[in-house]
């Protein structure tokens, strides 16, 4: 079983909660966003009264999630003055 909290770094300002079942209505809507083309598949899923969720692939997630880190560790290190090497 993939197990999205070992991905978790403790300074992220994301926090996760990671499901698994057996059946998710949201599969079939997810595998339809995925005939759209050769772009990464991006769901919103919306009910009445709630807020609208976004349904992303996990490990295109956790891509975007470590590339944005690695983006603020570098303005960081340019902000202090460094240089790059």
């Amino acid at each position: 079983m993939y197990n999205c909290l070992q991905q978790q770094e403790p300074y992220s300002p994301i926090r996760f909660e990671c499901k698994n079942k057996a059946k998710y209505a949201v599969y079939g809507d997810y595998d339809q966003a995925t005939t759209h083309g050769s772009c990464e598949p991006l769901l919103v899923i919306k009910m009445n009264r709630r807020k609208p969720l976004a349904v992303i692939d996990a490990e295109h997630f956790f891509f975007l999630v470590r590339t944005m880190h690695e983006l603020l560790v570098e303005q960081r290190f340019k902000e202090q003055g460094h240089r790059d090497e």
